[in-house]
């Protein structure tokens, strides 16, 4: 029988709706926020979603969620969250428009179920036995027949216990990953034997290996009647750095399914190849070290199933914390920041703790490669846990010679070893100016920029014509041109062309010409079918719905809304909003349920310049099954 082991808090969230579908986020527990900036556990980038929408925390052994004053508002299962709830397995959390399927691992009753374990049914006691009645002379004859009815009712109680172990229990099968354990950490480029036992009296006929929520292998049992035990062994190479969660999957005779427990491997540098970093001390110029032979592992083999044979499970071990970050964002001093020789640079980068370990004392930013720029070799980290973000200040000062100058820097834990990418901050010091001599006395400039017409519709285009003598450069919109030339622009809205002329004695002139577009406003579509107050009496729900057509120069694409109400037309709440539609006509699949009340409208938006008409009014529906 497989051992239970526990497993930490953990949130995966799906996104069903959205601009981003499809994408999975993960945070560990016990609390992860959920927004669009990037202090939050999960980042969803998407406009519906507010910067700190909602929460959900881990509260006696169950997930709960909160919405956090949101703009757009928090639904659960299509219910909006005005008080903290209680969050299960499978639900859907909806964040404005965007809709995300849960999966939640440390509430009560999930790991029971993604291991397969199950409660033994009760047995009932058996029924005492009763005193024979009679005796004397009754006795002779009473006794055997006794006897005989006894040996008959056990053979048949034997006959029913051989039947019920042999058809077996109503459960589905049993799976554990047995190696690695959950919290190993492994090398890169270390291959991993993932070994996984599946138990089932009625047979075990596939196990599944899911590697970051993607089918890596999977392996059929030899008999197609599958086995009571069945054992198989993945070789897993892993292809980049972080945490990365496995899952096993077992599938028995009739069709039934079973997950492990979740398995968290992190892969990350080792101390011993640290050596093939730059010092600290290391400057421009200076040549790299000699890289590291290090052996090529040999091919994967293919996976290979074990012997059917009963396997026992291992006992958890003890997980260790992993050191890793994630670069946001440079807050001061962006990449390729002009500076003079000698300036004073204070640079800022924003980073985020995205290991397991709490970084605090003796953890440090050190320079690693490229130009120190007169910087402190290493800066302390201040106190930051884990999914914590951090502003990491460094002093520098510029060179002071001319050109392109990198500075890369790392982190180091307090055991002395760097973890981590790198970090790094790029400025230029441009070279001297060299005084130009006053030039003698040159012919006077002549400048001439016209335009065939100055309005236009939107799609027309217009002719822009410049005749330039007697000057060092011309320049079109900051673009160099010839002296004489024409160009022909077709601006979507109103612009103001530059001609800037650079004169022989230095100084600078400009000639500037506005085309204005004319925009009419972009017609109102009307709506078709199906007519306001429809009323439906079909399954599935769904419905077709037709508006006419728009025209307009450069054409258009419709925008078509639809919200879901109580049956009495109140309550109103977003159900579907689908932009960049070509034709007039829009399919909705699955309305939201029988009896709601559902609202529809349209409108079209120019593909030159994104400017929409009026919306047209609701029209209501309503499906009766």
């Amino acid at each position: 029988m497989s051992t239970h082991v526990p497993l930490s808090p953990m949130v995966y969230l799906t996104i069903r709706h959205g601009k981003r579908a499809g994408q999975t986020f993960s945070a560990p527990g016990p609390a992860v926020t959920i927004g669009r900036v990037s202090d939050n556990s999960i980042v969803i980038d998407d406009p519906q979603v507010s910067r700190h929408h909602a929460s959900l925390t881990f509260e006696g052994g169950q997930w709960v969620l909160r919405d956090l004053g949101s703009t757009n508002g928090t639904t659960l299962n299509g219910k909006p969250v005005t008080a903290p709830v209680v969050v299960r397995d499978g639900d859907v959390i909806g964040l404005g428009e965007v809709m995300v399927g849960v999966q939640l691992v440390g509430a009560a009753g999930n790991e029971a179920t993604a291991m397969g374990m199950h409660a033994p049914a009760a047995r009932p006691a058996p029924a005492p036995a009763q005193p024979i009645a009679g005796a004397g002379a009754r006795s002779s004859w009473v006794l055997p027949v006794v006897i005989f009815v006894l040996l008959i009712a056990a053979l048949a109680v034997t006959a029913a216990l051989a039947f019920l172990l042999l058809r077996g229990s109503a459960a589905p099968p049993q799976v554990v990953i047995t190696s690695p354990a959950n919290g190993t950490v492994i090398s890169p480029g270390k291959e991993v034997e993932v070994q996984v036992v599946a138990q089932d009296a009625r047979g075990v006929t596939r196990i599944d290996l899911w590697v970051d929520n993607v089918l890596y292998a999977s392996q059929s049992a030899p008999d197609a009647r599958g086995q009571a035990s069945f054992a198989v062994v993945h070789r897993w190479m892993p292809s980049t750095l972080g945490s990365h969660a496995l899952l096993a999957k077992a599938y028995n005779v009739n069709g039934q399914e079973t997950l492990s427990p979740i398995v968290l491997v992190t892969v990350m540098q080792p101390t011993g190849e640290i050596s093939q970093l730059p010092s600290p001390q290391a400057t421009e110029g200076q040549p790299p070290p000699a890289p590291v032979d290090t052996p090529t592992p040999p091919p994967p083999p293919t996976d290979t199933p074990l012997p059917a044979t009963p396997t026992s499970v291992p006992s958890p071990t003890p997980t260790t914390c992993v050191d890793d970050m994630a670069f946001v964002a440079d807050v001061t001093v962006p990449d390729g920041t002009v500076v003079t020789p000698g300036q004073r640079i204070d640079k800022v980068w924003r980073l985020r703790n995205i290991g397991s370990c709490t970084w605090g004392p003796g953890y440090t930013a050190v320079f690693v490669s490229g130009n120190p720029m007169s910087a402190p070799p290493a800066v302390s980290l201040p106190n930051t846990p884990p999914g914590a973000v951090v502003d990491v200040a460094v002093t520098m000062y510029a060179p002071a010679a001319p050109g392109s100058h990198v500075s890369y820097w790392q982190l180091r834990n307090a055991a002395g070893v760097l973890f981590g990418r790198r970090f790094l901050v790029q400025v230029v010091v441009p070279a001297p100016v060299t005084p130009t001599p006053i030039p003698s006395p040159t012919p006077e400039a002549s400048i001439s920029f016209v335009a065939d017409r100055t309005e236009v519709a939107p799609g027309e285009c217009v002719t822009l014509r410049w005749d330039v003598e007697n000057v060092a450069a011309v320049y079109l919109n900051d673009s160099g041109v010839v002296g004489h030339g024409s160009q022909s622009v077709c601006p979507t809205t109103t612009t103001t062309y530059v001609l800037r002329v650079q004169l022989r004695d230095g100084g600078i002139t400009e000639r500037s010409i506005t085309i204005t577009v004319n925009l009419p406003e972009v017609p109102k579509p009307t709506q078709i079918g199906p007519p306001d107050g429809s009323v439906f009496e079909h399954y599935p729900r769904t419905a077709d719905f037709y508006w006419s057509e728009v025209s307009y120069p450069g054409g258009v694409t419709y925008t078509i809304e639809i919200q879901y109400g109580t049956p009495d037309g109140t309550d109103w709440q977003p159900y579907q909003k689908v932009e960049g539609l070509t034709e007039t006509h829009y399919r909705m699949e699955n309305f939201i349920g029988a009896y709601n009340m559902g609202r529809w409208r349209v409108w079209a938006v120019s593909n030159v310049t994104g400017q929409r008409s009026d919306k047209t009014g609701w029209w209501k529906f309503q499906f009766t099954m």
